[in-house]
């Protein structure tokens, strides 16, 4: 084998490693969707709340739905969607790192196979 292909191997993730890696990508992915559904279940109670309640009422009729999607859909009526989006946000990067660390073991496999190919070809 040669040198780069020795250099590579050393730094090659095994197929542990990327079991592993999956298993944290689906981990992540499954906290991820808990949380959009979180944001979309308070931001369907802000809907219930404005569209019912008497304080939000203009002129004894609820408020058009244009005018709640622009002033409490995306941080609810007191802020109390802001964490949670906050939240979403750090594990949407998160597996979006994730994801590129797999892709990136993915592409060193590549260049292995494609080093030990050429090895093959110069020895025949």
């Amino acid at each position: 084998m040669n040198n780069s292909a020795e250099a590579l191997l050393k730094t090659m993730p095994d197929f542990s490693d990327m079991l592993e890696l999956a298993e944290e990508i689906k981990n992540v992915s499954v906290e991820k969707l808990k949380l959009e559904l979180e944001v979309k279940r308070m931001e369907s109670a802000v809907f219930q709340v404005t569209m019912t309640e008497d304080d939000f009422k203009v002129n004894g009729k609820p408020p058009a739905v244009s005018f709640i999607s622009e002033t409490y859909k995306h941080t609810g009526i007191t802020g109390e969607i802001l964490p949670v989006r906050d939240k979403l946000a750090e594990k949407s990067s998160e597996l979006e790192m994730l994801k590129r660390r797999f892709s990136m073991f993915e592409q060193m496999l590549d260049v292995w196979r494609t080093l030990s190919a050429n090895e093959r070809s110069a020895n025949l």
